[in-house]
């Protein structure tokens, strides 16, 4: 039986990922500081270690112990806005915290590293995605150096905007979609930053899952970066006018408001790579029937 260790597990997507894994007949590691995630959202048959991926002798502690065939690390800092307002601790989790893993594997022998990255590391011009591209990068950097004498197989995987089923619709930081969804079933009006003209690449979270079962084992992955995301790009504009429908409202009354826009927003962002199985309007339709009996 593999051992696999998912480093942030107790969060939205980490928590997945490793539900997914578990019923994969894997032994599953859930290694996560609760900061934002749930002790209740980890998944029933996994073991859980409290610990922060910013101290290294914890990481180092835990791959020690267990002894993972895979790490699949996905901690980390996923607010662009709280980057700018708190760059070092940006940089100290989304960066430190990853030097810290992969070298906790190479110290451990791991042969097998997948890297939650980010779809602003493509083109950063915000601090998490820097941050995020510079982890990216030491991830790729370490796995090619051959004074190490580890065979350290690794691949990132840019994902892009995840939504779905156990998504936070009251943090303010978590995914548009899901801020959209708290806003309309609370009675609240949406808020646009900027014109709402820009786009974003919108992938269900199963289909997420998904995909990181299928490489973790795949060859072909080895020493790539890939893209998780469906390839079309909907409007915030659009994307507020289909939350709203999907709520039970009026789009053509209900109340938007837009307000300036936020540093390090691209115009545009579109996957390369197409992975959904699950359409928009169906992912869509499932999340809002899930916050609607959560929330």
């Amino acid at each position: 039986m593999h051992t696999i260790l998912v480093t942030g597990g107790a969060g939205f997507i980490g928590s997945h990922v490793a539900e997914k894994l578990d019923t994969a007949r894997a032994r599953v590691v859930v290694f996560d500081n609760l900061s934002t995630g749930l002790k209740t959202a980890i998944p029933k048959h996994t073991i859980f270690v409290k610990g922060d991926v910013r101290s290294n002798t914890a990481v180092d502690a835990v791959i020690k112990k267990y002894k993972p065939d895979v790490v699949c690390h996905i901690a980390g800092q996923a607010s662009n806005i709280n980057s700018f307002t708190d760059p070092y601790s940006d940089v100290d989790v989304n960066y430190i915290g990853t030097i810290n893993v992969v070298t906790a594997c190479v110290r451990n022998r791991v042969p097998r590293l997948v890297y939650a990255s980010s779809m602003l590391a493509a083109n950063p011009t915000s601090y998490y995605g820097i941050s995020k591209y510079a982890a990216e990068r030491f991830v790729l950097a370490t796995a090619l150096r051959p004074d190490l004498g580890c065979r350290l197989r690794v691949t990132s995987l840019r994902m892009f905007n995840v939504y779905g089923s156990g998504q936070s619709i009251t943090n303010p930081y978590q995914g548009v979609l899901a801020i959209f969804i708290g806003n309309v079933l609370r009675g609240e009006p949406i808020r646009i930053f900027g014109s709402g003209r820009q786009t974003r690449d919108f992938i269900y979270i199963d289909d997420v899952c998904e995909a990181w079962k299928r490489v973790i084992h795949n060859p072909k992955s080895y020493g790539k970066v890939l893209d998780l995301g469906s390839g079309k790009p909907i409007s915030i504009n659009r994307l507020a006018t289909a939350v709203i429908a999907a709520c039970g409202k009026n789009p053509r009354t209900y109340p938007i408001i837009h307000a300036p826009p936020r540093p390090g927003d691209l115009p545009v962002v579109r996957a390369n790579r197409k992975t959904p199985t699950i359409a928009f309007s169906e992912g869509l339709q499932q999340t809002v029937e899930w916050a609607k009996h959560n929330s």
